[in-house]
């Protein structure tokens, strides 16, 4: 058994809500039909006048520029992405695991406002108060029953986001559990440590990278990642395998449109993806292929 995530994708706020399962992998491989096999083995159209973070694939006649960006995860560490043709990214988030002796506690980051649009998106949430710790603001949302709180600290960049999900705890308890923590900001990214005797160092981490009009990569840390690859080989593509991985059938029906759409393996020599594509934003088959073949994760 293993753990494995559900995205829900919300392209209008730039967010993604990540619920933690345990079940085990279940993929069939891309069929390997005409215009897949086609497509993927035409080269490269070189074009050495472009910057060197830009190229131009000539897939079927569609011409894109490739985004890539680099994200910096909690622990530190950097995962080179890219995101695909002439790709708008609506959102960067990230999540980890902090465990000690009695139990365990998932965080989130991502750019300012995450707060406010995890409190529309991950529950109905409104402000209850307000303090501070190391001079950093620290702002607390409660669901109307008080049953759920949502905290986060505010850096300068980026907002550090942990859901209590069994009741409202104390205010005290809520600053403990960030004073716990040593928190770096800055435009990069946020990276997080836990601070001796309090939280062990990360059990996980992953980076979830939201692309306007296509869906999620979800990009779990190399640790998880070598267990989630198939014993069998995938669909070839520019810079590794793919593998078409069948959703949740009775939670698709659960959550509505948002959910629906196809689901993807991807795994590079550096790094595996989770490829989510809501049934809205899937496109012609050509243009899925296209956008799924350049995609590319990388951990250093």
């Amino acid at each position: 058994m293993m753990n494995w995530f559900w995205l829900e994708i919300h392209p209008d706020l730039g967010i993604v809500r990540v619920r933690l399962r345990r079940r085990r992998p279940r993929c069939r491989q891309l069929r390997h039909n005409a215009w897949w096999n086609e497509r993927l083995s035409r080269p490269l159209d070189d074009r050495a006048s472009l910057p060197d973070s830009e190229i131009f694939i000539i897939l079927g006649g569609l011409q894109m520029t490739t985004t890539r960006l680099s994200v910096l995860a909690p622990s530190g560490r950097i995962v080179d992405v890219t995101a695909g043709e002439d790709a708008a990214v609506l959102g960067i988030n990230t999540s980890f695991l902090l465990t000690n002796g009695k139990g365990s506690r998932v965080f989130m980051t991502g750019s300012r406002g995450y707060h406010e649009r995890a409190c529309q998106v991950m529950v109905t949430a409104k402000p209850v108060w307000r303090g501070s710790i190391s001079g950093r603001e620290i702002v607390a949302s409660a669901s109307d029953d008080n049953s759920v709180l949502v905290a986060s600290l505010i850096g300068d960049y980026h907002e550090l986001l942990t859901v209590f999900a069994n009741g409202r705890p104390a205010e005290e308890s809520v600053v403990s559990v960030f004073a716990a923590l040593r928190v770096e900001d800055s435009p990069a990214g946020m990276t997080v440590a836990a601070r001796q005797g309090a939280f062990s160092s990360i059990a996980w981490q992953d980076v979830s990278v939201i692309v306007e009009g296509r869906g999620a990569l979800n990009i779990p840390d190399p640790d998880m990642a070598q267990k989630m690859i198939p014993s069998w080989r995938g669909a070839p593509t520019q810079h590794g395998e793919i593998w078409r991985t069948p959703g949740d059938e009775e939670e698709s029906r659960r959550g509505g449109d948002e959910r629906r759409g196809a689901a993807f393996l991807l795994g590079c020599p550096r790094g595996v993806a989770e490829v989510h594509v809501p049934e809205r934003h899937a496109g012609a088959a050509d243009e899925l292929a296209a956008w799924l073949d350049c995609l590319d994760v990388s951990w250093r």
